[in-house]
């Protein structure tokens, strides 16, 4: 799973968090979040499986949320 700005907003989006609360659950300051959904920073690997793993425990199917063209 690639881990891009538009994945990681919309994944947001779709658990209805703000950034701030977004960060809390990935125990994480909320300006990187930021940074991540602007392309100005992606996560690290140890962010990316925090972001999978929450997203498993969510229940969410990432396949979904991917962009299709």
């Amino acid at each position: 799973m690639e881990w891009n700005k538009e994945l990681i907003k919309r994944f947001r989006k779709k658990l209805n968090l703000s950034q701030e609360k977004f960060a809390d659950l990935l125990d994480a300051p909320q300006p990187l979040i930021s940074q991540w959904e602007t392309g100005k920073r992606n996560p690290s690997r140890i962010s990316q499986k925090a972001l999978t793993l929450v997203a498993e425990k969510e229940g969410v199917d990432l396949s979904e949320l991917e962009e299709t063209d």
